[in-house]
């Protein structure tokens, strides 16, 4: 896996496929949007650890956004999707349900 990541930042290979497809872009522009939404899930963690509220809005929102994107993907990863779909919704429980259990934890 990480040599496709690595690959597909270094090297200009287009999605090939079908017209009319999903994701009509190169894969380094994949793999940078990727990289992007990876670093600010990254942050958002540690903001969710010391309770900041802007985390648990970002939170909310990338779990939302991976679960609007693995609707997308269904009809080609109909499995993988759903499993997408099942962690998103047990994430966002779990952000919404207990947020601010865990900054309270921490700021002892």
């Amino acid at each position: 896996m990480f040599w496709d990541l690595l690959f597909g930042m270094l090297f200009f290979i287009p999605f090939l496929g079908m017209a009319g497809q999903l994701v009509p872009i190169d894969y380094t522009i994949w793999g940078c949007i990727h990289l992007g939404l990876a670093a600010i899930a990254y942050v958002t963690g540690f903001g969710l650890l010391l309770g900041e509220g802007w985390a648990w809005v970002v939170g909310r929102v990338l779990t939302v956004l991976n679960m609007i994107v693995a609707f997308a993907f269904m009809p080609a990863y109909p499995w993988w999707g759903t499993a997408l779909i099942v962690f998103s919704l047990i994430t966002m429980y779990a952000i919404v349900v207990h947020g601010n259990e865990v900054g309270d934890a921490y700021a002892r």
